[in-house]
Parts: structure tokens; sequence; C-alpha cells
């Protein structure tokens, strides 16, 4: 998923693989994916690879954006187990709106990764 403004900001994120690959049975570790966040800012940017969303989360974050995009009332902020990634509504005046395009990405790449055991 890659969200970009006109000011040349960018966020990119990349589901990587499972945190553990061959564990397939216990309901939270099973589903721990390694994600790559990549962040483009006109000060610097930065990239790193943790286990920081669930299959389950990175589903319900394609919902959210999918929603934002239609125009449907949501929560401001996506909730997420772990707080090493943080999502929020920010409303603008202009820019464009990629967030179908996004939400799209994110369901693509976790085709590869479906949820193992159920919680």
């Amino acid at each position: 998923m890659k969200l970009k403004t006109l000011e040349g900001m960018a966020f990119e994120l990349e589901i990587v693989g499972y945190q553990f690959p061959h564990m397939e049975t216990e309901e939270y570790d099973s589903n721990w994916l390694m994600i790559r966040i990549d962040v483009s800012h006109p000060k610097g940017g930065w990239a790193s690879t943790d286990p920081s969303l669930l299959t389950y989360e990175v589903a319900d974050l394609a919902e959210w954006l999918e929603a934002v995009y239609n125009g449907e009332s949501v929560d401001p902020e996506m909730v997420i187990i772990e707080p090493n990634l943080e999502f929020q509504l920010v409303v603008t005046e202009n820019g464009e709106n990629k967030l179908a395009v996004a939400s799209r990405q994110l369901r693509e790449q976790l085709q590869q990764f479906p949820q193992r055991a159920r919680v």
C-alpha cells in the first residue's frame, strides 16, 4: 500500500511475511505479520521492518480505508494491538484521494498471508 501527497510525502506499507512462518495453530502468534514501512518526507525519511500488525488488523485497516473513501462515518483512529503503528483520519481541503487503491493493495497483499489460527 502506498499513499503519497502532492507535497512529496509518502507512506508505504508492505507485508513481508509471517513473524512465525512455521507456527500455524496459535491464536495470536500464528497471525503476526512482518511489516515494512517506508516513509518519505521533505525533512527526511525512514524505514523499518517489525511484527506490527495481525492478519485481521490488516483486513480491518483495508475496510477502514475503504469506509473513509466512501464517506462513511468512521472512528478517526484505527485501533491496533501493538502501538508500533497508528492510523488517524485527518481531514484536509485538498489532495488526491488514493484510499480506495490503498485498500485494494492491502487486500491483495493479505491474500498471500491469510489468517491462520482463529481468535
